[in-house]
């Protein structure tokens, strides 16, 4: 069983190149399933706000394919 459990996502510039990444560290019972959704909507929301505050750039987020 883990105790911790993370999901991240890449900031990146207009040109597309990596700036940073974001990631959301917690326990591991708190990226359950019921909750997982609300946390990577959250995530995007958070990559998509500091994409455009240190580029201009803002990219509309988009689905996880898992």
């Amino acid at each position: 069983m883990q105790l911790v459990a993370s999901v991240s996502r890449v900031v990146v510039s207009a040109k597309g190149w990596p700036i940073c990444a974001l990631t959301l560290v917690g326990l591991d019972a708190e990226f359950d399933e019921p909750h997982l959704p609300e946390l990577k909507r959250h995530l995007r929301g958070a990559m998509s706000a500091l994409q455009d505050a240190l580029t201009g750039f803002s990219s509309s987020p988009q689905e996880d394919p898992a």
